[in-house]
């Protein structure tokens, strides 16, 4: 396990009011750049399909290029999305085990994960009372985060987990580079920069999804780096199975 020190903390706290003039406008902006992303790259795939062999080499490089453009798009309008989803969504809590969610979150990530070559360890884990579908998209963005901020080929991520007075607490911690005290107090904000500049960075909205589906539950996040390097984010949530 890697083993973290030097705590600098952060604590989520809602914010309704804020919270849903940025839901209204994360809509209606996913909404207006998914339109032209979806017609954008329509017209590459009809390029690609009809013109391969007059664009030739140097041409494909430069769709390719603009198609890689558009998947990174994509995903920033999904962001956008789900961070108005997450806000609205109902929570159905129940009796649940963690290590499901996290089996599930690293599957729907897989490709990205083998592409970085990272190693994945995932420690125990307590069971709690949650919302299945909240928890699973709760250690996607975790994971996610870490990828973004890690170099290929070297990079370590550690899940864990631990009963807490009340809850438990979950925790995601990788070998990437450390945070500065600014930079910990604004990982959780809605389009803070994130750690990484990669494709999984996206719109810079994961760790704020991860704060609002943790505050939905009654529960917290923080972050905490290392002297060495690494950042460890932690999620707090009441109600241990």
């Amino acid at each position: 396990m890697i083993r973290t020190a030097a705590p600098i903390r952060h604590e989520g706290h809602a914010r309704p009011d804020d919270a849903q003039a940025l839901n209204a406008f994360a809509a209606r902006a996913a909404h207006s750049l998914g339109t032209g992303v979806g017609l954008a790259a329509g017209y590459a795939a009809l390029l690609r399909e009809s013109s391969a062999e007059r664009l030739g080499a140097e041409g494909l490089a430069a769709l390719d290029g603009l198609e890689g453009g558009l998947d990174r798009v994509r995903l920033f309008v999904e962001d956008l999305l789900e961070l108005a989803v997450v806000e609205a969504a109902p929570v159905h809590r129940a009796p649940l085990r963690v290590d499901a969610a996290v089996a599930a979150a690293i599957d729907s990530l897989a490709e990205p994960i083998a592409e970085a070559g990272v190693g994945v360890e995932i420690g125990p884990l307590p069971d709690i009372v949650a919302d299945a579908g909240l928890l699973e998209r709760l250690f996607r963005h975790l994971l996610r985060g870490a990828l973004a901020a890690i170099e290929p080929g070297s990079g370590r991520i550690a899940v864990s987990g631990t009963r807490h007075p009340g809850g438990a607490r979950l925790q995601v911690t990788d070998n990437g580079p450390a945070l500065a005290a600014v930079d910990v107090h604004s990982l959780f904000e809605p389009f803070a920069l994130p750690r990484g500049s990669g494709r999984l960075a996206g719109a810079g909205v994961s760790m704020a999804i991860c704060r609002r589906i943790a505050e939905r539950h009654g529960g917290s996040t923080s972050a905490h780096s290392h002297r060495r390097g690494g950042c460890a984010v932690a999620v707090l949530l009441p109600g241990a199975a």
